[in-house]
């Protein structure tokens, strides 16, 4: 397919040479149009949508869309208000401002936020699944990191058929790779908040500090910050006392 790009330009010019009465029919990739000669039906499946257009009006239908055949035919569109008759050519109804047309001529796809969107490529999917992972890291939660992890594995699978040459596979490949490196880190340095584990031993510690600086015993007290610090301990005296937090290394 990465040959055969037309552009609107090209795709307008061959239009105007066709019969009033030919349109064209355009499914996207990974994307298959199911007839039902039986039932007289047409179904979309698939990544993408399928495009009807005609004259220079175009008709989308969302993957998971099933119409009459008889809608395959432009001229048979209605206007979304429900009005009888086939649209003119050349007519077009007024589309509101987002470009979410229920029905007739126009774009027919739902709002993004009814439905989850599938990746419509593996980069795509890679980049989804990589994003999922560092907001799971961040939050420390495991469980989430590592579905993110299994998901792209499958993600690689599932378009392990895509004949289209590219190098989304190696990309995400190495999506899948840095998330492992990441989890087997993770496994290293554990993912829990250390805080409550070693908050009593941390504060008898700081105790112990401001009890030498009272003495005058700084070399004690230095001692006592240093260590603390080694051990991953921020320690900050303040107006009102001393503060510490874990850093972000520990």
């Amino acid at each position: 397919t990465r040959f055969c790009y037309l552009g609107e330009r090209r795709l307008a010019a061959l239009e105007a040479e066709l019969p009033d009465e030919v349109f064209v029919l355009g499914v996207d990739e990974h994307t298959a149009l199911v007839l039902d000669l039986a039932a007289g039906t047409a179904q979309v499946l698939g990544n993408g949508g399928l495009t009807i257009r005609r004259q220079g009006l175009s008709v989308v239908h969302p993957s998971g869309s099933e119409l009459p055949l008889a809608d395959l035919d432009p001229a048979n569109a209605r206007p979304p208000s429900g009005a009888a008759g086939p649209l003119a050519a050349g007519s077009l109804p007024n589309l509101p401002s987002d470009g979410v047309q229920s029905g007739g001529l126009g774009v027919n796809r739902p709002k993004e936020s009814e439905f989850d969107s599938p990746a419509p490529s593996l980069r795509a999917a890679a980049e989804q699944c990589r994003g999922r992972f560092g907001s799971a890291l961040l939050d420390r939660n495991v469980d989430e990191a590592a579905a993110a992890a299994l998901d792209l594995e499958q993600a690689i699978t599932d378009w392990g058929t895509d004949t289209l040459s590219s190098d989304d596979g190696d990309h995400a490949h190495g999506v899948l790779r840095s998330m492992v490196v990441e989890l087997g880190e993770l496994a290293r340095t554990g993912a829990a908040d250390p805080t409550p584990a070693i908050r009593p031993y941390v504060e008898l510690l700081i105790t112990l500090r401001s009890r030498a600086r009272e003495a005058n015993d700084f070399v004690a007290s230095d001692q006592i910050r240093d260590s603390l610090t080694s051990f991953g301990v921020e320690v900050r005296d303040t107006a009102t006392g001393p503060t510490w937090s874990p850093t972000s290394s520990s």
